[in-house]
């Protein structure tokens, strides 16, 4: 508790601050979405037109084994045996 309550306790340097905060650049795009990152950067670019996204709904995936959220080794046609499922794949929440 002491260590803790003594990182509260330090001053805040407020030009820091305020000079950090106006490095960010949080701009909007034309579907709403905030990013931390100007619209012309290129991690904010799109797909090139004609560019593939994936399989199309339906559309039979490739044979594949990737690790669940637990390190196990998922085989993706085997361990669901023919049910219908949703195929997710996410980012760190670190962007």
């Amino acid at each position: 508790m002491r260590a803790s309550a003594a990182v509260l306790s330090q001053p805040v340097n407020v030009e820091q601050k305020q000079r950090q905060e106006q490095e960010l650049v949080v701009e909007r795009d034309h579907h709403g979405f905030d990013a931390p990152a100007p619209l012309g950067h290129p991690a904010r670019a799109g797909l090139p037109d004609g560019q593939s996204t994936g399989p199309d709904i339906g559309e039979r995936l490739p044979d594949f084994v990737l690790p669940d959220a637990h390190g196990q080794s998922i085989d993706y046609h085997r361990h669901r045996a023919g049910r219908k499922s949703i195929v997710v794949f996410y980012r760190s929440a670190v962007w």
